[in-house]
């Protein structure tokens, strides 16, 4: 199952919503070969330009992101992941 089925549309709430200028396209991709499963999402606006709000929240999601992968150790638990950035990323956003 991807983010596209849970958070786009679906049998019993369908979207056909047209792409219009300006909108972000998320693409979230599970792919799987040999047993190996992967998850990769992006994200890009449609026009190929950030609004100034979408540039903030993307280069904060992006921090975090590294922020993670920089931490990232053997047995390393999503909480963890979690602790590192939920309140950085608030900050990030302007949050607090």
């Amino acid at each position: 199952m991807n983010g596209a089925i849970l958070h786009y549309g679906h049998a019993n709430a369908p979207n056909n919503k047209k792409i219009m200028n300006g909108d972000l396209c998320l693409l979230d991709m599970g792919p799987e070969c040999e047993c190996y499963a992967s998850d990769v999402t992006t994200t890009f606006p449609s026009n190929g330009k950030f609004t100034e709000k979408q540039k903030l929240i993307y280069n904060a999601v992006l921090r975090a992101n590294r922020e993670v992968i920089k931490a990232a150790k053997p047995v390393y638990l999503c909480l963890e992941s979690m602790r590192l950035v939920v309140f950085p990323l608030s900050l990030w956003l302007g949050c607090h």
